[in-house]
């Protein structure tokens, strides 16, 4: 009787160990968890991931996803983006086809604008567009597609989203986006073609078309040096000279000449395209309907 009494004791003091153990175990999760949160809000982005991460290896819950993607987000503020990219890879696998997935594709997406992978980002956000269940999901990757064809300077596509998905921004800035499209998509494209073919007929004259006056002077005159030098060892019998020397360097300074209208041309119109996106992503910064989304997390990460 002695012995049953003992062994009921045994296990009733075996049981309190337990959950006196097991509740310390829980409280010192929430704490790791509520630092964590209070580092995040004040942006200490670093240390907020150290302790996320020590939150996920004691715990594996129904709140780990969220924590996952709240590290991804810390990540991509610190401008981490393979990191970011690596968190979340492991999370899409497990969610493939629900709005988990989705909101994950659309991370991923914003994760690959900011690396310059715009066709990855495109991928991506066009898969979410057309299959996602959810309304503002879909709502959310069109407006992220449509910032993916602003910075790769696809006017046209981009233009195409802002009208069948004007919603994320209102009347007044629809029509001032619109208006800076409009421009974009009517801009020449072949301005560097033109410069070069210009400065093949006479020397400087691309420069002079993409308004580089110095430079336009400056292959005007080394051409008609090197012009002159040729003409001059040819017309006094110094054909030797003229060929292995004067035709020679004439000819490097040609090409270069065509070669550099070309490139102050693209230099030009990128530096157009760069202006115009940073007057369109500064009118959707101002946007009273942008809250924090990835939307708004990809407008700052282009800073």
């Amino acid at each position: 009787m002695v012995d049953k009494f003992n062994i009921v004791k045994n296990c009733r003091l075996g049981i309190f160990i337990w959950i006196l153990t097991a509740s310390t175990v829980f409280s010192e999760e929430e704490q790791i968890l509520h630092i964590a949160q209070q580092l995040s809000e004040i942006q200490a982005y670093n240390e907020a991931i150290t302790e996320y991460k020590r939150y996920l290896f004691f715990n594996s819950d129904s709140l780990s996803i969220d924590v996952k993607l709240t590290i991804a987000d810390h990540y991509l503020h610190l401008k981490k983006y393979q990191e970011a990219k690596n968190t979340l890879v492991p999370i899409l696998s497990e969610n493939r086809n629900d709005t988990v997935g989705d909101m994950i594709r659309i991370k991923i997406a914003v994760i690959s604008i900011a690396q310059g992978l715009l066709s990855d980002a495109e991928m991506e956000l066009i898969r979410v567009s057309s299959f996602s269940r959810s309304n503002q999901i879909r709502n959310e990757a069109n407006s992220i597609l449509f910032i993916a064809f602003v910075f790769d300077s696809r006017w046209d596509k981009a233009q195409a989203v802002l009208k069948n998905n004007p919603d994320f921004v209102n009347g007044y800035n629809l029509k001032k986006i619109d208006s800076i499209l409009n421009i974009c998509r009517h801009k020449s494209q072949k301005m560097p073609v033109i410069a070069q073919w210009l400065s093949t007929f006479l020397p400087g004259l691309g420069q002079l078309y993409s308004r580089d006056y110095l430079n336009a002077a400056n292959a005007l005159a080394i051409s008609l040096i090197t012009g002159y030098m040729t003409i001059n060892s040819l017309y006094n019998g110094y054909y030797q000279e003229a060929i292995l020397t004067d035709i020679t360097l004439f000819w490097r300074y040609y090409n270069g000449n065509r070669v550099k209208a070309y490139n102050i041309s693209k230099t030009l119109l990128d530096n157009e395209d760069l202006a115009y996106q940073k007057k369109i992503t500064d009118i959707l910064k101002n946007s009273e309907e942008n809250h924090k989304t990835s939307f708004t997390t990809i407008l700052d990460s282009s800073e």
